[in-house]
């Protein structure tokens, strides 16, 4: 089976290529981008760069209607258009991996619950307004009556998207799950320590505040371990004056590290707070899951519906107190490791993308 897939300049593309080059050697990968160099995706030598016109125009050659299977990661602005102009075979199937970050604009949710962003200009920002009018053109419902399958990150999110957009798309059961490459290198290790890792990035949706003001009331001693190195800077100040305000003990981390050094925070850490709604940050969730760390979610957030469908020891945010920030007992540990393996192991995403191969072969 040929396969094209066209993806975005993110982390997770790497992941997507090991599986798929595992699993099919007739995979091609095209990044839609003007620029010279690549900054997430490390396999630069089984990519090749396109610029969008590019792309167009070799569509208008009807050089892509000789793959099987196209592959969409990601529904992002350029990937809209992509969709719309594709010139297709009758055998032709299309298939959207979703990121979260591209459908969650359906579940229509507020997710940013304690910050409000004053500082930005007030200057006409032409490309925003730009991608907001192709974003209406080609809008979710185009996409769902363009595409043969739909994958997004976990199947509480397509349960919840298709009761309420009664959608016909089937489900396709597969995931990027980048962290599950390492997780060999820790199968003799648990996290050490009592800090405690609070969100995943400098983004409002992280909800920091509430956990801020919430630790600084139970006057806790633990050390609080916060990623800030992506996202936005205005709120990444934000969260900085709140945390000097709060006498909190504190590390930021706002630089990035190499994973080594990354891991060694994160064994530090005892507990996991993450106050997101919307589906983000769920590698590093599931990661601290496997080393043992005790998880604190909140509970609009679907991935704390999945994980608690799936049997986790996983905790409720609002239930955080000195009597719950307790190490979970070495058994819980284990049979929350257990449950990561049987659903996120590197065999298991392997096999997912064997199945879905098999199941476009028809």
């Amino acid at each position: 089976m040929k396969i094209l897939h066209i993806c975005p300049d993110e982390k997770f593309i790497d992941s997507a290529i090991k599986n798929f080059d595992n699993c099919n050697d007739n995979s091609e990968y095209i990044i839609i981008t003007n620029t010279d160099e690549l900054e997430y995706v490390t396999l630069k030598h089984r990519v090749k760069k396109l610029s969008l016109v590019r792309f167009i125009y070799l569509n208008a050659l009807n050089k892509f209607k000789h793959y099987d299977l196209i592959i969409f990661h990601s529904m992002i602005t350029k990937n809209r258009v992509i969709l719309q102009l594709l010139k297709k075979n009758d055998r032709q199937k299309i298939i959207w991996i979703g990121f979260g970050f591209d459908y969650y604009s359906l579940i229509n949710q507020e997710f940013i619950l304690d910050y409000k962003d004053e500082s930005k200009s007030k200057i006409i920002d032409y490309r925003k307004i730009k991608k907001f009018f192709i974003n209406k053109i080609f809008n979710d419902k185009f996409i769902f009556n363009n595409v043969d399958y739909f994958a997004p990150v976990f199947k509480s999110e397509y349960d919840f998207l298709k009761g309420k957009l009664k959608f016909n798309i089937p489900y396709i059961d597969w995931n990027y799950a980048s962290f599950s490459a390492v997780l060999s290198d820790f199968d003799d290790c648990f996290v050490q320590g009592d800090s405690i890792l609070v969100g995943n990035s400098a983004s409002p949706s992280n909800n920091h505040k509430y956990i801020i003001n919430l630790l600084a009331e139970l006057k806790i001693n633990n050390t609080l371990i916060f990623p800030l190195s992506y996202g936005d800077n205005d709120y990444r100040s934000y969260v900085n004056g709140l945390l000097v305000d709060s006498k909190l003990l504190y590390i930021t981390m706002e630089d990035f590290i190499d994973r080594n050094s990354y891991f060694k925070y994160l064994l530090k850490c005892q507990y996991v707070i993450m106050n997101h709604i919307r589906q983000q940050g769920s590698g590093n969730v599931l990661m601290m899951i496997y080393l043992g760390a005790k998880v604190f979610l909140n509970n609009q957030s679907l991935l704390f519906k999945e994980l608690v469908n799936l049997g986790f020891y996983v905790y409720d945010i609002h239930d955080v107190s000195i009597n719950t920030l307790v190490p979970l007992t070495r058994d819980e540990k284990i049979k929350n490791r257990e449950l990561i393996i049987s659903h996120y192991s590197n065999e298991v995403i392997l096999n997912k993308t064997r199945n879905l191969i098999k199941i476009c072969s028809y």
